[in-house]
């Protein structure tokens, strides 16, 4: 009698997946993230491993997704938090500023620019991304009064962050870093003010 999938051992496993995912693309890049190596730093079979995610390209996507929720959910009740008042929107910056930092950004950097040249994960990148985006605006909607932040805004602020992320790949001091989002935020502020 075949064993019957037991939903918490699945829900583990999947976890376990997602998350040694995220640590070969930090560690190894998109080319060097292989399901193999996965599968063994995971500590399951390749075969378990493709009964949950069937390629390479659902796993990674669906590991920086994992990620990602994390992060927005965070993000989403930091910003719930936020007291009323002048430094709102700064205190706001902040906590998207931290939001994007590190390992889920480098990994979703790495799926980005790997599916320049595969037509199957870039269609899941853009829809991801879109998500993303979408989320985000929806939180900051409820926060701030749309006519106060127009949705390039949180465009702008989103670009801006993750071009820092690569710069300071590429060796930006923390200095230059803070000084581009103090930059950053007297733009918001400026725009919200004339708004």
């Amino acid at each position: 009698m075949p064993r019957r999938a037991n939903p918490v051992r699945t829900a583990e496993m999947r976890q376990r997946l997602l998350a040694s995912t995220l640590t070969c693309l930090a560690e190894r890049g998109f080319a060097g993230a292989t399901t193999a190596m996965i599968a063994r730093h995971a500590g399951v079979s390749r075969g378990a491993q493709t009964h949950h995610f069937p390629s390479r390209t659902a796993l990674m996507v669906a590991a920086v997704e994992h990620v990602f929720e994390g992060r927005r959910a965070a993000l989403g009740q930091a910003l719930a938090e936020l007291p009323r008042g002048p430094d709102r929107l700064s205190e706001a910056l902040r906590q998207l500023w931290l939001a994007v930092q590190g390992g889920p950004t480098l990994a979703w950097l790495e799926l980005v620019v790997a599916a320049r040249h595969d037509p199957a994960l870039q269609a899941q990148v853009v829809d991801m991304t879109e998500g993303l985006r979408h989320a985000a605006a929806t939180v900051l909607a409820d926060l701030f009064d749309a006519d106060d932040l127009p949705p390039e805004g949180l465009l702008l602020a989103t670009a801006v962050m993750d071009g820092l992320v690569v710069q300071q790949l590429a060796g930006l001091d923390d200095d230059r870093r803070d000084r581009v989002l103090a930059l950053l935020d007297s733009l918001a502020h400026s725009i919200t003010s004339r708004s």
